[in-house]
């Protein structure tokens, strides 16, 4: 009697037991849903963090691993450096009061979790950048096992620069300090920018560049204390101008560096890109514009004594009253004074015709730039004469060799695409000889010219 009841006592106790594990909630297992994100575009200043939301309609059973990929369009000039954030992310699933750092390989989306938050660390530096941007896209790990409908929206991401920015009117603004070195100290966050304006934002100008400017400073005595960097078509190729306002001189250059990387193919009518080189119209544009300094300058040419049209005898033009034995004025009492009227060309190029202060300018790059000038005849034009008025001249006939020897271009940059077609004036880009009689031979061959204005 006592067997037969612990008998069913057991019976009913396994009985019971396997009711009670038959009972128990499933094990949850959900490899599906969809997935999405509430941000396109997402900015913050450098040093902060860059955060993005990602939802999934359904709790997985399983953690999803999500691949990420940082796309930089480096063509914009608006792309961020790498070294301009930290390379892991953050997830957050419990609305950003916990964070877990992992690397970018090993980002994902935790199980049973519907919310997550991810987000990337930047670098405050102390470098005075434009706004970088890139585009981050994450998507789902596709390994056959998920299945995840929907897409998180790539996401454009822009870190603000907190440094003290002197807005520059154009482009990018840079001052000479006490070390002889160009810093950045401004730039104009509206203009286009590229990758080579982008490179000199972070890196500075190219070593070659800066040289010459050097070599101008060194050359003519004037250092260059600002520099102002463009780069764009169908605007103005160089500039400079005096900023000082005390009688001195403090003189800022302007460059366009389309000049300085972008070439004419003259058979193909193409523009090509190429390394930095000023055999080219930079050249040209730079002496051109060195050419003003020499020419315009308060310490040795404007008599600043002379302030006022009444008090001056001399040339007088918007910069002052020039000395006497100034060189713009001496130049202008041998060729615009002067009754007499020379053979055409009167002018090396079109632009020298706009005021005498182009012309001389214009006049002395062609002088540096010539290999040969020749000498006065009867029937010399006016254009050679202005050139041999700076062959003459004991303040500019020793420049000419300085620069050719020390600059980059060399006396290259009358080969390139500026193709100056009377050499030696008077004469075809092939050398043959035109009667400076002849204007019309003159004035065909002159149109073949391509005149940089600043």
């Amino acid at each position: 009697m006592r067997k037969t009841t612990k008998t069913q006592t057991l019976f009913w106790f396994i009985t019971l037991s396997i009711i009670m594990i038959g009972c128990q909630k499933s094990e949850f297992v959900n490899l599906t849903s969809t997935i999405s994100s509430d941000n396109s575009l997402i900015g913050a200043e450098e040093g902060k963090f860059l955060t993005m939301n990602i939802s999934l309609t359904e709790e997985l059973s399983e953690d999803k691993p999500l691949t990420v990929e940082i796309d930089r369009d480096l063509e914009t000039g608006l792309y961020i450096n790498l070294d301009n954030f930290h390379d892991y992310y953050e997830y957050s699933t419990d609305f950003g009061v916990t964070w877990k750092r992992v690397r970018p390989n090993r980002l994902i989306i935790p199980k049973r979790s519907k919310n997550t938050k991810i987000r990337i660390s930047t670098i405050d530096d102390d470098k005075l950048e434009v706004d970088e941007e890139f585009t981050m896209k994450i998507t789902p790990k596709t390994d056959g096992v998920f299945k995840i409908l929907g897409e998180i929206t790539p996401t454009k991401m822009i870190v603000f620069d907190n440094e003290v920015n002197n807005e520059a009117s154009m482009g990018l603004s840079y001052e000479l300090d006490n070390k002889n070195n160009y810093n950045l100290v401004g730039l104009n966050k509206e203009i286009k920018l590229n990758k080579l304006l982008k490179q000199c934002i972070d890196n500075g100008p190219e070593e070659k560049l800066i040289k010459d400017i050097k070599t101008l400073s060194n050359v003519g005595g004037f250092p260059i204390n600002s520099l102002v960097l463009v780069y764009g078509r169908g605007i103005w190729g160089g500039y400079v101008v005096n900023l000082a306002m005390d009688g001195t001189d403090k003189w800022q250059m302007g460059l366009n560096l389309i000049h300085g990387y972008e070439t004419f193919n003259f058979e193909t009518g193409e523009l090509l890109e190429t390394d930095f080189t000023t055999e080219g119209t930079l050249g040209y544009v730079m002496v051109h514009e060195f050419g003003h300094i020499l020419t315009l300058n308060n310490k040795n040419e404007i008599d600043i004594t002379a302030m006022g049209s009444e008090n001056c005898t001399n040339l007088n033009l918007y910069e002052g009253c020039f000395h006497n034995e100034s060189i713009l004025n001496q130049f202008n009492n041998q060729f615009y004074l002067n009754e007499k009227k020379f053979n055409e060309p009167n002018f090396v190029t079109g632009y020298a015709e706009q005021n005498i202060a182009e012309d001389i300018a214009e006049t002395f790059a062609y002088y540096v730039g010539q290999k040969n000038i020749n000498k006065v005849v009867e029937e010399s034009s006016g254009a050679l004469r202005k050139l041999n008025y700076l062959v003459d001249n004991n303040k500019l006939k020793d420049l000419k060799t300085q620069l050719i020897n020390q600059l980059s271009s060399g006396q290259k940059f009358f080969e390139g695409p500026l193709r100056e077609p009377i050499r030696e004036f008077n004469r075809t880009y092939e050398g043959k000889h035109i009667s400076c009689t002849d204007y019309e031979s003159i004035k065909k061959e002159n149109e073949k010219n391509i005149d940089f204005k600043d």
